[in-house]
Formats: structure tokens, C-alpha cells, sequence
């Protein structure tokens, strides 16, 4: 199993993989259970109109229809949240992590070469972030059953494999930062400062005339900008959203295999 560092390190994700999954399955199912209560107010979209800031901030169109309703609550804020702040961790403890426990050395020492490490290290980010999309998907499918609204749960699929794309972009960056300086703390701070500046670029973007173009500065908006919850996957978004997170892969193990790591 050591020798494998892909099924090891997704071993020892296990119990932190049952707590997250359970908490966005939990979100996903009690945010549903409301819908019944929202669907009957109608006066929301006079409240928030589609070109009102909050309405933009939050994914805009109908709150009363589910997939805006759900864009609201689930898909435009939260959960991307939640994916990031989760692979931010994943990919700052993928080298920076076993670095600081001074257990790189011991990966190093095995018959593997550092890029292989490090492809090893990114697959378990993306399942990862899969693993935790499906618990979600679970959530929200078991809360339309119980409320018995005719929705088809399918649909959910495509914003959760941008879901997933979203987290494995910002994880990899963690990675990238982790395997150039060794550093959790940078790979954090950087990580979260360019998340930070992801969703101010993408809503001013949305607010803000003649800015619209910074927007595609912004991985949130290869994430939502093409709606998938209502149009399905955008098949232009997804491939920016993988070919990024491919050229980050690509300079971690370039900038891993030329650092010392006693230095």
C-alpha cells in the first residue's frame, strides 16, 4: 500500500472524506427540505430582481423555480466554498504537508520518481473532490424524494463536476505553491488570496459596466458563468477549467524535481 502513494494518501483521507461528505450531504438535503416553503413565495423575485446586486451575488434567475432556487442556495456560494476551503487543505498537505510531518522523505526514498509522486498526489485531489460532489448529489437527490417535487436529479451532475474542476484548480494550486517552496503556510495564504480575489473579479464583473471582461480572469466564472445547473456542462468552461489545472500539475512537477528539499 506505501508503495502506491495514490491509494495510500486516499486511504488517509477516509475519515476526513466521511466528515466533509456528510456535512455538504447534510447542507444539500436541508437546504432542499425549504423549497416548499420558498416555491410559495412568489413576491422574492420582486424583492430580489434578476439585476439586483444580491440577486447577482447569489446566481440570479427564478428562487421560486428549483434550479434557482438552488442556485442561490447551494451552487453560487456555499458549496463552492466548501470545495475550495477542502482542496486548499488537500493540496497544501499533498507535498507541502508531508514535507512539515517529515514524511517526504520516506515517499523520496521509495522506487517512484518525484513526478509520479506528484501526478499520484493531484488524482487524489480530483477524486477527492468527486467523492465529495457525489455525497452532495446524494443530499440533494434524498431531498427532493422526501418533498416529493418532480425534478430531475440528473441535472445536478454538471455544476458538481464543475464543482469538482473548481476544487481540483484551486487544489492543485495549493500543490504547485507546496511543491516550490515546501511552505503550508504560503500555499494557504496564496491559495486563498487567489479564491478570495476569484469571486470579487467574477461579481464585479457581473456589477460593474464596462468591466465585464475581468471575469475571465476568475475560475468561479468558468464555473458558473454558463449556468450548468439549467444548460448542462459547458463543454468550453470545462476544458479552460482542466487544461488550468493540467498546466498547474505540469509546473509542479518541473518546479518538484528541480528544488533540493534540504534546503
Amino acid at each position: 500500500m506505501l508503495s502506491n502513494v495514490f491509494l495510500k494518501s486516499l486511504r488517509d483521507l477516509t475519515r476526513p472524506l466521511i466528515f466533509w461528505g456528510t456535512g455538504v450531504l447534510l447542507y444539500g438535503l436541508v437546504i432542499v427540505l425549504f423549497y416548499p416553503t420558498i416555491s410559495e413565495v412568489p413576491e422574492l423575485n420582486e424583492i430580489f430582481p434578476e439585476d439586483s446586486v444580491l440577486s447577482v451575488a447569489f446566481g440570479g434567475g427564478d428562487l421560486t423555480s428549483p434550479e434557482g432556487f438552488l442556485n442561490a442556495e447551494v451552487f453560487s456560494f456555499m458549496w463552492p466554498l466548501l470545495f475550495m476551503i477542502f482542496s486548499v487543505w488537500i493540496g497544501t498537505a499533498s507535498i507541502a504537508g508531508e514535507e512539515r510531518r517529515g514524511t517526504l522523505e520516506i515517499l523520496l526514498a521509495l522506487p517512484i520518481t518525484r513526478s509520479s509522486i506528484v501526478l499520484q498526489k493531484s488524482g487524489v485531489i480530483f477524486v477527492a473532490n468527486i467523492l465529495l460532489g457525489l455525497s452532495g448529489w446524494i443530499g440533494l437527490a434524498a431531498g427532493f424524494t422526501i418533498i416529493s417535487v418532480d425534478v430531475d436529479i440528473f441535472v445536478f451532475i454538471s455544476p458538481i463536476v464543475m464543482l469538482a474542476l473548481l476544487g481540483s484548480l484551486l487544489g492543485t494550486i495549493a500543490l504547485l505553491i507546496g511543491s516550490s517552496t515546501g511552505k503550508t503556510g504560503l500555499a494557504i495564504g496564496v491559495t486563498a488570496t487567489v479564491g478570495t480575489a476569484a469571486y470579487l473579479l467574477n461579481t464585479l464583473g457581473q456589477l460593474v459596466d464596462g468591466l465585464g471582461w475581468i471575469r475571465y480572469g476568475s475560475p468561479l466564472y468558468y464555473y458558473s458563468g454558463a449556468n450548468p445547473l439549467e444548460h448542462g456542462l459547458s463543454l468550453g468552461h470545462s476544458v479552460v477549467m482542466a487544461c488550468t489545472v493540467i498546466v498547474f500539475i505540469s509546473i509542479s512537477m518541473i518546479v518538484f524535481n528541480k528544488r533540493d528539499i534540504n534546503s
